[in-house]
């Protein structure tokens, strides 16, 4: 119940009222219970040369899931070279481009205020040896041309 009460030399007035508060959907939404990170579909070790794109995907349930990503147990932040996405359940990892120094074990923790899950797979970059790509002219036997 709430009152108000205005006074001045001459007297005094008072009013009350209760005041009755209806909740609806927000009681709802709090009782939803946050479900633990679960991995459904880790990521996998994959392999990719020198120059060339590679990735990672995984499927993770729960609500309210926080993903990071980490190479050698160092975060990654993104960059032109490294994008994370989500979309779903599904969350990736993108390299558009591997060099041999991103080579090592890729990891994914999700984290919510239930629980924690994560996984990890390894990234192996084949290094590319110039010289054997270069382009070798192809030696082919003389022979003469009729007009």
């Amino acid at each position: 119940e709430y009152a108000c009460v205005a006074s001045n030399d001459v007297g005094m007035a008072t009013s009350s009222a209760q005041l009755l508060v209806e909740v609806t959907g927000a009681e709802e939404a709090m009782e939803e219970e946050v479900r633990a990170p679960h991995i459904l579909e880790p990521i996998q070790g994959t392999e990719t040369r020198e120059g060339e794109g590679a990735g990672f995907t995984c499927r993770i349930e729960g609500t309210e899931v926080d993903v990071t990503w980490y190479r050698n147990d160092s975060p990654i932040k993104p960059s032109k070279f490294f994008q994370l996405m989500s979309e779903g359940e599904y969350y990736v990892l993108n390299i558009s481009e591997a060099f041999p120094e991103d080579a090592g074990t890729y990891k994914v923790v999700a984290v919510n205020p239930a629980g924690e899950d994560q996984c990890q797979a390894d990234l192996q970059v084949e290094k590319v040896d110039p010289e054997a790509e270069a382009v070798k002219p192809v030696q082919v036997a003389p022979a003469f041309i009729k007009d």
